[in-house]
């Protein structure tokens, strides 16, 4: 899964996108000017039903950065 997500700090962005999706891998795919792409992936150990994600990981990740801000591909 990817989110894009309106930031000026892809650091602490990166930081809380990895405090929401504990024991999986996540990386910044790609910088733009205002926003960043987050990767996420299940770790290479991971069983087939880790390939989905809770929404709740969502909802947690909305109560740090706005909602409004967030797209998901």
């Amino acid at each position: 899964m990817v989110l894009n997500i309106e930031t000026q700090n892809v650091e602490s962005t990166l930081a809380l996108v990895q405090e929401c999706f504990l024991n999986q891998n996540v990386c910044v795919r790609k910088v733009y000017d205002k926003t960043a792409d987050f990767e996420i992936k299940p770790t290479p150990d991971a069983e087939p039903g880790d390939f989905v994600y809770p929404a709740s990981s969502l909802i947690e990740l909305a109560s740090e950065i706005p909602m409004s801000t967030i797209r998901i591909y």
